[in-house]
């Protein structure tokens, strides 16, 4: 999971003038739980312009996507659909021109296929990467694919829930098969279907309680290799890798440890020693590898090395 990137709504606001006409609890409630500013869309501010800020600062490196999974809190932002035009001509479709669909549009990624999720409440952007880890242990060609999730509160609603102000605003990351930003090792999430209406008081008694259960069983789930070393790197050459006058590399599987460019390495037998240049896969260079993963390894000094 990488190039994370989020937007909040257009109008800033403090606590203390949100607390007047936009939460339940007290200024002093709330600045007392962390909260000094709160985030408002514009009234024509809908969650398709929320995510097409969110999205900008990460667009060129929106390549070639996969997929676009789109997740909302509250149903009603699961469409930018016109209501009014559903209700003069009896017709749905103004009821499903969904927002997933036309950021699409709007990145030029015809060939990416759009997935919407809803009923995940807080947890959906969670949901989407989940469905994403899915999507790539199952499809064997897909490589990148965006999740995203924007919401913004319907007009005149209140913006805190359990204790919590709640800003409008959109955020997205890409999960891919690219071996940067944060690996995903698990995932795991409750439903308590039965608590839908549990009052703030209830639902902020049972928090605790959750986190603790939630936290254990995704610890249960994560495979974690006890046999790897990762710690000192080691890197038995498979075969050395030269295409051209331009390039030498050494390939093979990293058996131990992790290395990244500028790391010194030792060849043995010899024990000549040099830095690495570059981490190179069928992906282009990589910031950093791993054990187990396979990876052409180029070097800053021409040392020899065979298997």
């Amino acid at each position: 999971m990488h190039d994370l990137s989020y937007a909040m709504g257009s109008i800033k606001r403090t606590v203390d003038e949100s607390a007047k006409m936009d939460t339940f609890s007290s200024v002093k409630l709330l600045r007392s739980s962390g909260f000094e500013n709160h985030y408002i869309a514009d009234e024509n501010e809908s969650v398709l312009d929320l995510a097409i800020k969110a999205v900008e600062p990460i667009r060129d490196r929106l390549k070639n996507l996969d997929s676009i999974i789109w997740a909302s809190c509250i149903p009603e932002n699961a469409t930018v659909g016109n209501r009014e035009s559903f209700e003069k001509s009896k017709d749905v479709k103004p009821l499903m021109d969904y927002p997933a669909s036309r950021l699409q549009s709007h990145l030029g990624m015809p060939q990416a296929i759009v997935l919407g999720l809803v009923q995940q409440a807080c947890t959906s952007m969670l949901g989407s990467i989940r469905v994403a880890c899915g999507l790539l242990a199952t499809e064997i060609d897909f490589n990148n694919i965006l999740c995203i999730t924007s919401d913004r509160f319907p007009l005149g609603a209140k913006y805190e829930q359990a204790y919590s102000l709640i800003s409008d605003g959109a955020a997205c990351c890409i999960v891919s098969r690219e071996q940067k930003g944060f690996r995903i090792l698990a995932s795991h999430h409750i439903t308590n279907g039965s608590a839908v209406q549990a009052n703030d008081e209830e639902t902020a008694a049972v928090y605790f309680t959750y986190m603790n259960r939630i936290v254990n069983e995704i610890l249960e789930k994560v495979e974690i290799n006890d046999d790897i070393n990762a710690d000192d790197f080691r890197f038995p050459v498979q075969y050395v890798n030269r295409p051209n006058l331009n390039f030498r590399g050494f390939a093979g599987t990293v058996v131990s440890g992790q290395i990244k460019p500028g790391d010194s390495i030792t060849a043995l037998p010899s024990g000549k020693q040099s830095k690495v240049k570059a981490l190179v896969n069928f992906e282009g260079e990589q910031d950093r590898v791993y054990a187990p993963l396979t990876t052409t390894i180029t070097l800053e000094d021409e040392i020899d090395i065979s298997r």
